[in-house]
């Protein structure tokens, strides 16, 4: 059994899968963290509040002081950064974890479907204005609004 194991976590190293490509990847509920997810047993942050509350803080605490990613911070994640410099939500990390969490998740998953439908929006006007250079043209070979994006973003 072992040696079926270790030939199957060979094999999706060897086609990218444990790595990420074209698994699913990052977020993408694919790749080798994903599998060892799926076997070791879910874990709650809550179980060290020390250490995860003196870990967060640090997150915070270096992203508040660069002024880039403060922004970021602020402009992008609106709701977590609310939560997280409201000293009563503060409090809750220590004296009721499991609390801060929940509501600590719900800020995160309130910041991340604002930022999906932001990025759908940048995504059907990014097309629109691709297809627009096509249909002046009359012609899908490439013109000057054919360009990738430096981000990366889709």
């Amino acid at each position: 059994m072992a040696k079926l194991f270790c030939f199957a976590l060979v094999f999706m190293c060897m086609s990218g899968v444990a790595l990420g490509h074209g698994g699913g990847g990052h977020g993408g509920g694919g790749g080798l963290l994903s599998l060892i997810q799926a076997i070791v047993p879910q874990v709650s942050v809550c179980t060290n509040t020390t250490a995860f509350s003196t870990l967060l803080t640090n997150v915070f605490t270096t992203c508040q002081a660069t002024p880039s990613c403060n922004a970021v911070l602020i402009t992008e994640l609106p709701n977590t950064a609310a939560y997280w410099n409201n000293p009563t939500s503060k409090a809750l990390l220590t004296t009721n974890c499991p609390t801060f969490i929940a509501n600590f998740v719900t800020a995160l998953t309130a910041d991340s479907t604002a930022e999906c439908a932001k990025q759908k929006i940048y995504s059907d006007l990014n097309k629109q204005i691709h297809q627009a250079g096509h249909t002046a043209t009359g012609s899908v070979g490439h013109n000057e609004l054919d360009f990738k994006d430096s981000c990366g973003c889709h």
